[in-house]
């Protein structure tokens, strides 16, 4: 499939989707947020998970400026993203959680980037969070110099992240299977087949990013961090690492695999994941757990990892390199482990 073909590359049409669950006491916010952007061509999608607050009221307050909503029970947030998305027919979507706020002017803006730049897919700008009496800046999307490093980092600031619609129906929307990182493993899927020469990171703010004590972010830390856990396996996965890497990952209970958060990438004769990315992937993959064997004591394993390390990894700081050499060849494995034992090393 030709992205070239899927992509409409026309006047910017925005979908934005808003799902939502008992978020009555901010959910008006969010709404009027959208709608007083003012941009001429812009659908607004609600998908209430059937909330017994006021949320119901809410939205039928603004119905008639909406292009569907619905109220029922759901699957979770990503099954809500889902079902908006299904109703969307812009070329450009994104969703807004509904405790979030847009700023005033932001789709005129996010509009521009496009128009001015019609090769790009994807734009992602800062972000202000905030909670009561306090707010601070974030700067975005983790965007490195190098793809395979922008790809391990998995950080994506979805509310400040619009996408061109033909990725979502590339990859029939975001994972159902996650519940907290879909926007990072759609983010993930993205640049592994079409890289990032096409991602647009700008210094605007388009978005204020609500941080309270019913957030997720603030009520599911340890279940981010075993989604977190699992997106790097599974990149590892994609890039062929090697299975005693694999193995480690397991036996280290960092999480427990989940084939239903496999990376699901839809893949043909031309979008495959190219070999020098997943090259570059396994080198990072190598130097990270080279220094975890080495801690352990385990140095054969060490030795593997530092050599495929070297192979793949050309974009790597030579200094590091040249000092992990040291490590394993010059210092004899007793001076190493007495160091280690002493944590000097």
């Amino acid at each position: 499939m030709n992205r070239m073909m899927i992509g409409d590359r026309g006047r910017v049409a925005f979908s934005i989707v808003t799902p939502s669950y008992n978020q009555g006491n901010f959910l008006e916010e969010t709404i009027c947020s959208v709608l007083d952007q003012g941009y001429p061509n812009l659908e607004y999608v609600i998908i209430d998970g059937g909330s017994n607050d006021n949320s119901v009221q809410i939205i039928k307050k603004y119905e008639r400026h909406l292009k569907h909503w619905v109220s029922e029970p759901d699957n979770g947030q990503s099954h809500a993203i889902n079902k908006g998305i299904a109703h969307a027919t812009g070329n450009i979507v994104n969703w807004i959680n509904s405790d979030d706020v847009m700023f005033p002017g932001s789709l005129k803006l996010i509009a521009k980037r496009f128009e001015e730049n019609p090769d790009v897919d994807i734009v992602t700008g800062r972000e202000l969070r905030f909670k009561i009496n306090s707010e601070w800046l974030h700067p975005g999307s983790t965007i490195h110099k190098n793809q395979a490093r922008t790809v391990m980092a998995a950080h994506c600031v979805q509310p400040q992240t619009f996408f061109r619609k033909w990725i979502f129906d590339y990859f029939h929307g975001v994972n159902e299977n996650y519940n907290y990182l879909m926007d990072a493993e759609l983010w993930v899927k993205y640049l592994l087949l079409f890289g990032q020469s096409k991602v647009m990171k700008t210094n605007d703010y388009y978005t204020k990013f609500r941080v309270h004590e019913n957030s997720k972010t603030s009520t599911a830390v340890e279940k981010f961090k075993k989604e977190r856990r699992a997106l790097s396996y599974s990149i590892g996965c994609t890039a062929d690492l090697p299975k005693f890497v694999l193995d480690r990952c397991i036996s280290e209970e960092l999480f427990e695999p989940d084939h239903n958060l496999r990376l699901q990438i839809t893949e043909n004769s031309e979008t495959k994941v190219k070999a020098d990315l997943k090259n570059g992937i396994k080198a990072l993959f190598a130097l990270h757990w080279f220094e975890d064997y080495y801690h352990i004591g385990k140095f054969k394993y060490s030795r593997i990892l530092f050599k495929q390390a070297i192979l793949y990894g050309r974009m790597l700081p030579k200094i590091r390199l040249v000092k992990l050499a040291l490590k394993l060849w010059l210092l004899p494995s007793f001076v190493i482990e007495h160091f280690r034992r002493s944590q000097r090393i």
